[in-house]
């Protein structure tokens, strides 16, 4: 409720209930009648709720502190004409930079007053490594996307309700050689979940790596999916390609280097009808990916990968087959398959720890076999598939079909008891010790 000399705030719990009513520090005064004229929205985009009041000629506003109270009021002269009975003035993003705008909008036409003054806040604007490494991080609107490719008669396919400030550009600059590397970047078709109020991204964009003398400029195009029909899908990969500026990965395959396709699964958890929301709960992950490198040519290599996970997420299978021939996935003689055990503590929701990695070719012939065993005695640990707090005592490993498969530590560890590596035992035996700092017991201060 905004009074002359009273703003009092009842804030939303986010259940349908609202707070006990308490009163704003420093409240408009003195703007008698006009006080209906007021109108709140964030001016300033630092998430704030502000007032404004237009007047003829002048705009007068205030900015929340962000405690319970306003700052003392600012007045932009020379601002449209407005005439109450025959103006309609509303705050609004008019030209689509991501900030609030005061529309002022009559039969004469529309004027609208911009509050921004510089780009908008709580956006990181560069990261410095401290020895010489910077990058330098700028920033637009959405909307400057969406024009581009309007201009270009490529009409976004998905359209977002309202602008998201957007990374423009990334340009890191090493001090030590004085060269500056440039990425830009390309967005469309921006996705928003309006039953979920989720901005999910967007479904392509484009990232263009700025070459000089020593490389060429190279374009990678990204397909997401953003989960329109499966929301499990959301933000996942779907397709990548990598081409020089001005190629294509079609027809001829001119300037195209290498293209990706990933296909998703999803893994339901609970049915929708178990859930009392009317959907299920699941979870998608990478089950195939194929990689065609063209490096310019029609007739690409086939690369494929396959991943199985179980009901946990843990990947279970990884089968590398290397180039595929169509349906033959061992064509190229290089592939390896991949299969990894994993401990189920049921009692403790503990399933994340492998125990067991074995690999072998498609013809099932075993190249490799590992065996990880945790926690219990130092270098030595827990019998196999069991665990306490889940630190990687040891490893083993076959040496081979050729040795018989003879298993021969390759990782034997102490740990102390904030999980901390104290000592590593070698091949021979012999034990590195490292010691922490005694206060946060996080940082090596000594290694022998």
């Amino acid at each position: 409720m905004v009074r002359d000399g009273q703003v009092v705030l009842w804030e939303h719990n986010g259940n349908g209930s609202y707070e006990e009513p308490r009163p704003i520090l420093n409240p408009p005064s003195g703007v008698g009648s006009q006080d209906i004229m007021i109108q709140m929205g964030d001016l300033n985009n630092d998430g704030q709720m502000d007032l404004v009041l237009p007047g003829n000629r002048s705009v007068t506003y205030w900015l929340s502190l962000g405690d319970g109270s306003l700052a003392d009021p600012i007045t932009i002269p020379d601002t449209p004409t407005f005439d109450a009975q025959n103006t309609a003035v509303r705050l609004a993003d008019i030209d689509g930079d991501g900030a609030t705008e005061l529309l002022f909008s009559s039969n004469q036409g529309m004027a609208y007053v911009d509050f921004s003054t510089q780009e908008q806040p709580f956006l990181l604007r560069s990261v410095d490594n401290g020895l010489g490494r910077t990058i330098l991080i700028t920033y637009k609107s959405s909307v400057e996307d969406y024009i581009a490719d309007w201009d270009g008669d490529n009409l976004w396919q998905v359209n977002l309700p309202f602008p998201v400030q957007v990374v423009n550009r990334l340009t890191v600059h090493d001090a030590n050689s004085g060269d500056d590397y440039t990425i830009n970047y390309h967005y469309r078709d921006g996705y928003y979940d309006g039953e979920q109020k989720e901005f999910r991204g967007f479904v392509r964009s484009q990232e263009t790596k700025v070459g000089d003398e020593t490389a060429a400029t190279t374009v990678t195009n990204l397909v997401y999916d953003v989960g329109m029909a499966d929301e499990s899908h959301k933000g996942m990969l779907l397709e990548s390609e990598v081409l020089a500026q001005g190629g294509h990965c079609s027809g001829d395959y001119a300037g195209c280097f290498q293209r990706t396709v990933n296909q998703l699964t999803t893994r339901v958890v609970v049915d929708a009808g178990q859930t009392g929301t009317g959907k299920p709960i699941a979870y998608a992950f990478v089950s195939q990916t194929d990689a065609f490198v063209h490096e310019q040519q029609a007739q690409p290599a086939h690369l494929r990968q396959t991943f199985s996970q179980d009901d946990y997420g843990n990947q279970t299978e990884h089968f590398n087959y290397g180039q595929v021939c169509g349906d033959d996935v061992s064509c190229g003689d290089d592939e390896i398959l991949t299969y990894t055990d994993y401990i189920y503590d049921l009692a403790h929701y503990r399933f994340n720890l492998a125990q067991r990695v074995r690999q072998t070719d498609a013809t099932g012939n075993v190249v490799s076999t590992a065996e990880l065993y945790y926690d219990g005695e130092a270098y030595a640990g827990l019998p196999l598939g069991q665990f306490t707090h889940g630190d990687l005592t040891r490893k083993l490993e076959s040496l081979g079909p050729n040795a018989n498969n003879r298993m021969m530590p390759t990782k034997r560890q102490k740990f102390d008891a904030f999980g901390n590596v104290i000592g590593i035992m070698d091949g021979n035996g012999f034990i590195t010790t490292v010691e922490y700092d005694p206060v946060q017991h996080t940082f090596p201060v000594l290694e022998r």
